[in-house]
């Protein structure tokens, strides 16, 4: 009995960390789509990098953190994942899921489009350096 609650306790305080680390990532989410927004309105390809990088890292954690929910999601095994308490805790563990699942298909789009927009203005870095170029030629 006591080894049940105490495994439940543990159960609560892991599914409490994971839904902290959910808001911690979409709030950074959040930030970097700003972040990058501004630095695509810029045109310059270094300053679109360093926003890029923070939202596809942001997308990794997602992902990790998706399958962390997808395990929760699942259950334990034994006596104590089939009390009234576990099961909600499931409940709730599908529930972020969900929420994990849509912040990370919206990272994923936000590094997508921060990538093309990283690659339109390396290429057009490009053609004024040739621009300037074919100029000092003449």
């Amino acid at each position: 009995q006591k080894q049940e609650e105490e495994e439940e306790e543990e159960e609560e305080e892991e599914e409490e960390d994971l839904m902290d680390m959910l808001n911690s990532l979409e709030s950074a989410l959040e930030v970097g789509k700003v972040r990058g927004a501004r630095a695509k309105e810029s045109g310059s390809a270094d300053t679109i990098s360093a926003p890029l990088k923070d939202l596809n890292a942001t997308s990794v954690q997602l992902e990790s953190l998706c399958k962390k929910f997808t395990a929760a999601a699942a259950g334990g095994s034994g006596r104590a994942a089939n009390t009234g308490l576990a099961k909600k805790a499931q409940a709730q563990a599908r529930k972020e899921l969900v929420r994990c699942n849509k912040l990370l298909a919206n990272a994923k789009g936000e590094v997508k489009s921060m990538q093309l927009a990283h690659k339109e203005a390396v290429e057009a870095a490009a053609k004024a350096a040739a621009g300037e170029v074919e100029e000092e030629v003449k």
